[in-house]
């Protein structure tokens, strides 16, 4: 019988595959996690950054009017 060479199941960007390519399941599932929340700051810290690099005014929200009687309450 002829033993042909196995393609992986999964194929990693060559950046990623150095980085991660010896990694166990738990740790690139534990890693991923993480990877993701550093991607969201990157993200909104990026949005900040582009906000203000634009000059744009810091928006703040506005309260919504409550009555005075609904006021009392608190």
């Amino acid at each position: 019988m002829k033993h042909e060479k196995i393609q992986p199941r999964v194929k990693l960007e060559p950046e990623l595959e150095e980085i991660a390519g010896s990694w166990p399941t738990a740790k690139r599932f534990e890693m991923a996690r993480k990877f993701a929340r550093w991607a969201q700051q990157l993200k909104i810290s990026a949005r900040i950054m582009s906000a203000d690099a634009r000059g744009g005014r810091h928006h703040q929200r506005r309260l919504r009017y409550l009555g005075l009687r609904k006021a009392s309450l608190n």
